[in-house]
Parts: C-alpha cells; sequence; structure tokens
C-alpha cells in the first residue's frame, strides 16, 4: 500500500510500560478500519518494552517501530510526527487502551463531513479498583464547530489539552510540535492547533480509556509540574493576545480555570502546608495572571466551581478544604 493511500497515523510512544503495552496494542489492533498504520515509538525503554514491541512488529505489517534513546513523551510524539504517512494523526499513550470501534468511529465521521478534529469523551480506568469514572467534553453532538467556537471550548475547559482522544487533519502539525523535556507537552500545542481547526465535532461516547496508575508521571508532583504548567499558561496569554478576534474576558476564564488546576498541583507538592504555600506563591506564580474577587465573579465565560476553587485559594481556604478531602479518600 503507498503511503499517500494511509487514511489514519495512530502513534504510540512507550517507555517501560511492558505490563500494559500488550493491551494497548491489542486494543488498537481490533480497531475495524483499513489503510491504517501504528507507529511505535520506544523511547529508550530499559525493561522488556522493546522485545515486546519487536515481537509484535514481525506478525503486524501495519505497525512501524522506531527505537531511539529517552527523550521523554513529547519528543517520541514528534519523532512519530515525522514518520506519519496518514490523511489524519492519532496517539494512544501505550499505558492506556480504547474501545474497539474508537478509530473507526471518528475516522468515518471526519471523513463524512471533511472534519479537521474529531474528539470523543474519555473514561478514566483505575486500575486498583477497577473503578471507571467519564469525563465528558460539554458540547454538542452532531453539531460542527468553527474556528471561533474551537478556541472558545478550549478556553472553557470543555476541550481538554489531552493529545489523545482526538483525530486530527495533519496538516495541523504543519510548524506545530510538543513540547520536548517538559510536563503537560500538550497543552500549548492543543492551543497552537485550535487556532488553525476550522471544522471539528465531538462524539459523545468514553472511547478512550485512560489509565490511573500510582507511579505514573501525573501521579506524583514535584516544583517542575508546577512551574512547567505554569510556563503553558503564559505561553498562551503570549500568543493568544496576537489573534485577531482576541477576547479578553475569554482569556481570563482560561486563567482562572488553568490557575486552579495549578494550584491544585502547587498544594500537593506543598504537601498541604498553608504557611510554606503562600510564602512562596508569589515567586511561583510571578508571570501568572491574577484577577480580583470581581472579576473572578463576573466573568460570564468560566464555570462556577473553577470561581470558587480561585476565590478559595485567594482567602487561604483551599489548601486546607484540599488537604481535607485527599484524608477522605
Amino acid at each position: 500500500m503507498l503511503c499517500e493511500d494511509l487514511d489514519l497515523s495512530i502513534i504510540i510512544p512507550a517507555y517501560n510500560v511492558e505490563i500494559y503495552i500488550r493491551q494497548c496494542l491489542d486494543s488498537v489492533l481490533r480497531q475495524s478500519i483499513e489503510n491504517y498504520e501504528i507507529i511505535l515509538v520506544n523511547d529508550g525503554s530499559t525493561d522488556t518494552t522493546q522485545k515486546i514491541c519487536e515481537e509484535y512488529t514481525s506478525k503486524y505489517s501495519c505497525i512501524k517501530l522506531i527505537n531511539q534513546e529517552n527523550k521523554g513523551l513529547g519528543a517520541a510524539r514528534n519523532t512519530g510526527l515525522k514518520h506519519a504517512n496518514g490523511k489524519y494523526i492519532g496517539f494512544v499513550d501505550s499505558d492506556d487502551f480504547i474501545k474497539e470501534n474508537m478509530f473507526s468511529a471518528m475516522l468515518n465521521l471526519a471523513k463524512k463531513k471533511d472534519l479537521d478534529l474529531v474528539i470523543c469523551d474519555v473514561e478514566l480506568f483505575f486500575e486498583d479498583t477497577n473503578i471507571r469514572k467519564t469525563i465528558e467534553n460539554d458540547l454538542k453532538a452532531d453539531f460542527v464547530y468553527h474556528t471561533k467556537n474551537t478556541l472558545e471550548s478550549f478556553f472553557t475547559y470543555n476541550v481538554k489539552g489531552f493529545a489523545w482522544n482526538k483525530i486530527y487533519k495533519r496538516y495541523l502539525f504543519d510548524g506545530i510540535r510538543y513540547e520536548e523535556g517538559k510536563y503537560y507537552e500538550d497543552i500549548y500545542p492543543m492551543f497552537s492547533i485550535l487556532t488553525k481547526v476550522k471544522t471539528m465535532e465531538v462524539i459523545k461516547e468514553p472511547l478512550y480509556l485512560y489509565r490511573q496508575r500510582k507511579n505514573n508521571i501525573t501521579s506524583g508532583c514535584t516544583l517542575k509540574h508546577v512551574q512547567d504548567f505554569n510556563i503553558a499558561i503564559e505561553k498562551v496569554n503570549r500568543e493568544y493576545k496576537n489573534e485577531e478576534n482576541f477576547n479578553e474576558e475569554l482569556l481570563s476564564c482560561f486563567n482562572i480555570l488553568y490557575s486552579s488546576t495549578s494550584f491544585d498541583l502547587y498544594i500537593r507538592y506543598k504537601k498541604f502546608k498553608t504557611v510554606d504555600i503562600y510564602q512562596d506563591y508569589s515567586e511561583v506564580y510571578y508571570n501568572v495572571p491574577k484577577y480580583t474577587f470581581r472579576e473572578v465573579i463576573c466573568n460570564k465565560y468560566a464555570d462556577g466551581r473553577y470561581k470558587i476553587n480561585y476565590l478559595l485559594w485567594k482567602i487561604r481556604l483551599l489548601p486546607i478544604l484540599k488537604k481535607l478531602r485527599y484524608k477522605l479518600k
């Protein structure tokens, strides 16, 4: 099959996931689609991940394996993008898995309506308890969103910055790559992609299974997690202000919502010690925009939950309430 005939490239970065990679690959191989490729990027694994990847590559001609030294998730995705030939691009993280109709449903919709971007809902899978919880995109089904609405959806947290749970027309990545050597490497690129998206639609079904495990990169929290998250906020602020349809209140909504998430990371990093948290706050959040009570309350775009979190932070109650919440779990 010629490269130009490929409908979809599925990029799977893999690093030390020997106990998960088979389930991930099997779930992708069960998809009822044709004319696709799987680009498997082994990012310098030191366990048996590479051996398992080679086993699958020898059995399935649609899998292309690329081995590289360990460079991190963003760099592994970029390697996959460099080798992708599909008209559409999709991502699956190697410790996650997908439902058997995920890519067929998304690809069929994308081709039928010539969409730039298709998004599905996500199901959190807690491996310790087998509990599942759906993360829904609070957007209409069977409705085509256009450029102005796509950015609004991102700023109001209705479109999450996840690289996966989406398929993209390949042109959207022209000049755009994931942040390398950083956590939350997908927030700023997702914003950049959405400035280019002309048409987008959502499938209101949780087709992507996002595994929650104790030792993944989002469970522990360091100062670098907080700093990298805040850098992503700063970059979005800087770039959005240059957009033709710049909306100050919409940007404020983004900052309120994403700051609330950053506060949660920072509180966990500081182990809920309120005195330490507010002692170092000014230095850590130096470049992140800040808002008054009135600005937060009157913002017409921001969801009430995030407004409350932001205000609780300002009156120094959020760390105490977060501590009680985590203790009760």
